[in-house]
């Protein structure tokens, strides 16, 4: 079995991960994103979101059919047995898809963002570990944006569910700082975009 260069893209929620994985991209970088396959594989009619209908019932479930994320969350947060029995369900289908891709990618390198990753490591190889972080405020009123149907308690609910960030900085290979304006974060990603090309066998480039 085969792998490329394998970097993990983690970090705290609000920190700015998919936009980093957009700005790999665009150096034709292969992204291989967690949350995104979480989506696919609990969209209407496939079998996983019809076992979550079956644990949680009707009130997690759409009009349209799909799975109401916000109902779901909220439950999973009051209710640590009901989130473990959650990721045991999906982790394990999530990093069998991110397998399967990683070893079809056709990029030097692959970047894959794993929100959780210090929680719940892959089962495959990695070779760095890229941490971005970004101050509590900026990444709290990144998250209030993006998502409006969050209540500022349970965005503060989200902060102290999470490793801290003094843990995550000494587990990490490379750190990215995203406090600053775009131009910043771009430089950042440019500089480690090359650093990552100069890691990969000469027979992958």
């Amino acid at each position: 079995m085969t792998y490329p260069l394998t970097i993990v893209l983690t970090g705290g929620i609000g920190s700015g991960k998919s936009t980093i994985a957009k700005i790999f991209q665009e150096y034709d970088i292969a992204t291989i994103d967690a949350d995104e396959i979480a989506h696919e594989i609990c969209s209407p009619q496939r079998p996983v979101l019809k076992i979550i209908q079956q644990k949680f019932g009707e009130k997690i479930i759409n009009p349209d059919g799909a799975l109401n994320r916000t109902k779901l969350r909220r439950i999973i947060f009051k209710n640590k047995e009901d989130k473990n029995w959650l990721e045991r369900l999906l982790h394990p289908i999530i990093y069998q898809t991110m397998d399967q891709r990683l070893q079809s990618a056709k990029s030097p390198y692959v970047v894959l963002v794993i929100p959780l990753f210090f929680n719940a490591p892959p089962p495959f190889p990695i070779d760095r570990i890229l941490l971005v972080e970004s101050d509590e405020k900026n990444r709290k009123s990144r998250l209030l944006q993006r998502q409006n149907d969050l209540s500022s308690a349970e965005i503060e609910q989200i902060f102290q569910a999470q490793i801290t960030s003094q843990d995550r900085t000494k587990k990490a290979d490379d750190i990215i700082l995203n406090d600053a304006d775009f131009a910043t974060l771009k430089h950042q990603v440019e500089t480690l975009h090359k650093a990552y090309l100069q890691r990969v066998p000469s027979h992958h480039r």
